[in-house]
């Protein structure tokens, strides 16, 4: 397999942000859901979950349903923390720990209210929460362990600005062709795969097609991507990877396919055999 340039750390680290996101919506929506639709996600914050089964409780016994709703904007409350964690963990890494530690405490809270609850029924009704909570929390940790600083927006090779005194890549020079097979594959089924070099769009290729292009005969980066813009050009907000082509005078021929990993999507080009 050829090596790709590696975008992981930005793509986890902006993963984690998302998460923070989320966590601030669906705290708001859980009590209201659970009240109205009788409806729980596994995915739901642990003190959203439990402020509306105490609201739903007290509504019940005073019959009051502006009691339910005081639980409820106090779920909401709680969950501004994420929503200021996304926002100011776009320049500032201490905010995305907050956050981390804010669902660390949440995860804790869980797990204590078991100890003292514990119900065979109530650990069932809580496992698929239980399992998401540290699933989730592991992967917020590995951003931070991996992104000391905030990662700065990764910028693709092949589309960066040629340095002063070096002419852009002639199209005459594009003389050996290169030969791409995709087979069939469920991930990223609907997705088409664009390639670029020195930053000319040169071809695409839909699930299960082949597509054949020219390119230098100099040593090259070939970068394959899901998006283009309008126009046809790179769309740096999208999922890419760039991949070496060594130098040759010979046509050549790979095989492409994405593969999820984690949270992000990748590319993977290999030799065709």
């Amino acid at each position: 397999m050829i090596q790709q340039n590696d975008c992981k750390a930005y793509a986890d680290y902006q993963s984690a942000r998302f998460s923070m996101l989320f966590y601030f919506i669906i705290g708001i929506v859980t009590p209201l859901l659970m009240r109205f639709l009788s409806t729980l996600f596994f995915v739901s914050p642990f003190y959203s979950y439990a402020l509306g089964i105490f609201g739903m409780a007290l509504e019940e016994e005073t019959g009051s349903p502006g009691i339910f709703f005081l639980f409820a904007a106090l779920s909401a409350a709680i969950s501004v923390i994420y929503l200021l964690s996304f926002l100011f963990s776009k320049k500032m890494r201490s905010w995305l720990v907050a956050g981390t530690v804010a669902y660390a405490i949440d995860t804790a809270g869980m797990i204590g209210f078991l100890i003292l609850f514990f119900e065979p029924d109530l650990l069932i009704d809580l496992l698929g929460m239980i399992v998401f909570h540290f699933i989730e929390l592991g992967i917020m940790i590995y951003a931070l362990m991996k992104c000391k600083t905030v990662p700065e927006k990764p910028v693709p090779e092949a589309m960066r600005t040629v340095p002063d005194g070096e002419a852009p890549i002639d199209d005459a020079l594009f003389v050996r062709t290169v030969t791409v097979e995709r087979p069939k594959n469920f991930v990223g089924s609907l997705v088409t795969f664009y390639f670029f070099v020195g930053g000319k769009n040169l071809a695409s290729v839909k699930n299960g097609k082949t597509v054949s292009f020219r390119i230098p005969a100099g040593e090259c980066v070939l970068l394959i991507t899901g998006s283009v813009k309008k126009d046809g050009s790179m769309n740096p907000n999208a999922y890419w990877n760039e991949f070496p082509i060594p130098a040759g005078e010979t046509d050549v021929s790979y095989t492409v396919s994405m593969k999820q990993d984690g949270n992000t999507f990748a590319f993977l080009l290999e030799p065709k055999q």
